[in-house]
């Protein structure tokens, strides 16, 4: 990158020798006139070029993903508001209302001290909320940017609602040991919009910086010590939106970056409308009438954000709208003048279509009324607010790190291409809005905190959030009538939500092979063509992997657009090797019909005899060698980059999407068992 950075500047250095002999040569052969107009125009362009800012470019960013522990449902909530005994029946039915209104998930994060004994968090609850984000996220920063930390130049760190002593940013730095001369600033207090603004502090310091500079940029809030214990509705609404989230970004002005970096900030914008009082108080941290300290989100907040959205759309939109549309909209404001007083002649004023302007949008998902109302104002339909519901729905209201959550989605999803332009937008109290033009210098690939695509919320879990309980109802029913079959039965237990147990992780438990065989190991292959022969399965993973292995088909519903198979091992060793092969992302395998192979689960089977699973792999073995060598064209790998591969991962996509919304219901229908249950039992009492 160094030695392609000086080979341009030694070629600019040539040229603008060849340009300035040209000049001196044109300048003594004019008359006095000329020469001064030409001797005006180097200068102003000398001035301009040595005075342009610098541009800014976001290197990378990363996102913190609690651990699965701190998954927080409906029923981890309502345990744990009941189990604290500090609130009244109408609160907890309230809360729970909104929770189920908000457009929240189930397996979104909360702290530590919600899921311990101890139903109060104090000063070291917060600290381990602040450590364990913060270092997570700018751990796998650095990892994934390879940037040394002698090179950060300065760190900015905000967190509206937890300041200690000694500051969050001298946590970093002795974390991390950051360079003695670097320049530390804490931002706190500024709510949800200031993960915008501290990128915007963070492009001011470079461009007018004339040094190549790194600016760290981490991003989190604390809740801990922000969870109300009272019954004020406008302070309950806080316990059922806000979860925990950290981001982490590295911004710089080095232009020799340009190819690596992930995009280029055009624009940034902040507006402050704390002079109305109304927006002063619309989000308020105070104490109610028992003394008790919360932060209260009036009836005020959705209206606010409305209107100084315009505000602060009035003052962007000439920057960044294209002529036609600045056009029709001056031609809306004089239509919109002279036909003033005059209702059934009046024009209203033209909204300019801000999708001219932007290819994507992070909008601030202060909850569901706020995504509604920013759709509204902008006209956004239901595509373009997509990425705000999923974000909200899958972590909750992380406060100001959900835009990077957002576009942690649309690289998980593939969506963000080169030049395309990425509209980072929030709101804080305040009231303040703030807004970033980001341009995409390269493609953006599927490589950020999302283990899976499979963890990714999606339209049909966005739907499941809207699902009233007669819906509920038939799911029910439908399973009952199916329920001998066992084809209805949750893979995932109630605590350990189904990706988890997909991970790799989840199955190193430090336990070696036992017996001669070694344990058995089971793999669950869903979305095959239904009719597939347990023996083509087999003969197809001896020819690609060399491991011997026992399938079993399971009969599927007549419903049911595919069949699922459990493909048996006698050994970790073999698993690893068929685990490799069925995940490479490198390659997908498909059936003659195109439908991809989706690996779901996979677990060591203990209480299955070993001697039996060898004997038949011996059987099976005998039966491939004695068969001629040749490939089953029933199934076929097919590589990364061609046509075959991209359906095949769209139509994976598209699986995952499915099975997850299954396993929602699932865990709704126990939820709703339950509850029945508790109030079958409470009428016998």
């Amino acid at each position: 990158m160094k030695s392609s950075s000086h080979f341009n500047s030694l070629q600019a250095s040539i040229l603008g020798i060849l340009v300035i002999l040209t000049l001196l040569h044109f300048l003594f052969s004019c008359s006095t006139l000329s020469l001064s107009c030409i001797w005006l125009l180097c200068i102003a362009s000398l001035y301009y070029y040595s005075s342009r800012p610098n541009p800014v470019f976001l290197l990378d960013f990363s996102c913190f993903k609690p651990d699965p522990n701190q998954k927080c449902n409906v029923h981890s909530s309502e345990s744990f508001v009941l189990g604290t005994n500090r609130f009244s029946e109408e609160s907890v039915g309230f809360m729970r209302k909104i929770f189920l209104k908000s457009g929240l998930g189930e397996e979104t994060y909360a702290p530590k001290f919600v899921f311990q004994s101890n139903s109060e968090a104090k000063l070291e609850s917060a600290m381990d909320e602040a450590q364990q984000g913060m270092f997570s996220a700018v751990s796998s920063l650095l990892s994934k940017t390879g940037i040394q930390t002698s090179l950060i130049n300065a760190l900015i760190v905000t967190c509206g609602s937890f300041s200690p002593a000694p500051s969050l940013s001298s946590l970093i730095v002795n974390r991390f040991q950051l360079r003695p001369d670097v320049k530390t600033y804490n931002l706190s207090g500024m709510g949800c919009s200031s993960g915008v603004i501290s990128i915007d502090l963070a492009a001011n310091l470079l461009k007018k910086s004339k040094e190549i500079g790194y600016v760290l940029v981490v991003i989190t809030e604390s809740i801990s010590l922000n969870w109300y214990f009272g019954d004020s509705r406008p302070m309950l609404v806080t316990n059922c939106i806000f979860r925990v989230g950290c981001a982490a970004a590295l911004i710089t002005n080095d232009p020799s970056c340009r190819r690596v970096a992930k995009m280029e900030l055009i624009q940034s914008l902040r507006t402050h409308h704390g002079a109305s009082d109304r927006a002063y108080k619309a989000a308020f941290q105070e104490e109610d009438d028992k003394g008790n300290l919360g932060f209260a989100l009036t009836k005020d907040l959705i209206p606010v954000a409305g209107i100084y959205l315009r505000e602060h759309i009035k003052i962007l939109a000439p920057r960044v709208l294209p002529l036609n549309q600045l056009a029709l909209y001056a031609y809306s404001v004089l239509c919109s003048a002279a036909t003033w007083g005059n209702k059934s002649k009046f024009k209203p004023l033209f909204v300019p279509d801000f999708t001219k302007a932007f290819d994507h949008f992070c909008i601030h998902t202060g909850g569901k009324a706020v995504i509604e109302q920013v759709g509204r104002v902008l006209r956004l339909g239901d595509v373009l607010t997509e990425p705000a519901r999923m974000s909200l729905h899958r972590f909750g209201n992380t406060s100001s790190s959900l835009v990077f959550y957002e576009l942690a989605y649309f690289e998980a999803k593939r969506r963000i291409k080169e030049g395309d332009r990425v509209w980072m937008l929030a709101f804080g109290t305040g009231f303040k809005g703030g807004g970033c033009l980001f341009q995409a210098t390269s493609s953006a690939k599927f490589l950020n905190f999302f283990a899976r695509i499979s963890d990714l919320p999606t339209q049909a879990r966005l739907v499941l959030v809207r699902l009233h309980i007669d819906i509920l109802s038939e799911q029910y029913n439908a399973m009952q009538k199916c329920s001998g079959c066992g084809c209805c039965e949750p893979r995932a237990s109630s605590t350990t939500p189904l990706f988890n147990q997909m991970g790799t992780a989840s199955f190193e438990r430090d336990r070696h092979d036992v017996d001669i065989g070694g344990v058995p190991y089971v793999v669950m292959v869903e979305n095959l063509e239904k009719g597939i022969s347990p023996f083509t399965m087999m003969e197809f993973i001896h020819q690609q992997v060399s491991i011997s292995c026992q399938v079993l088909v399971s009969p599927s519903l007549s419903r049911e657009a595919y069949s699922r198979a459990t493909i048996t091992v006698s050994s970790k060793r073999n698993l690893d090797k068929l685990s490799e092969f069925l995940e490479n992302p490198n390659h997908s395998i498909i059936s003659s019909g195109g439908r991809p192979w989706v690996l779901t689960e996979k677990w060591p089977a203990h209480d299955i005899p070993l001697a039996s699973i060898q004997a038949l792999m011996a059987n099976y073995q005998t039966m491939l060698q004695s068969r001629e060598a040749e490939t089953s064209n029933e199934l076929k790998v097919v590589l990364s980059g061609t046509e075959e591969y991209n359906t095949a991962m769209l139509l994976k996509d598209l699986f995952w999407e499915f099975i997850n919304h299954q396993a929602r219901l699932h865990q709704r229908l126990r939820a709703e068992e339950a509850k029945i249950a508790q109030l079958f039992d409470a009428e016998e009492m």
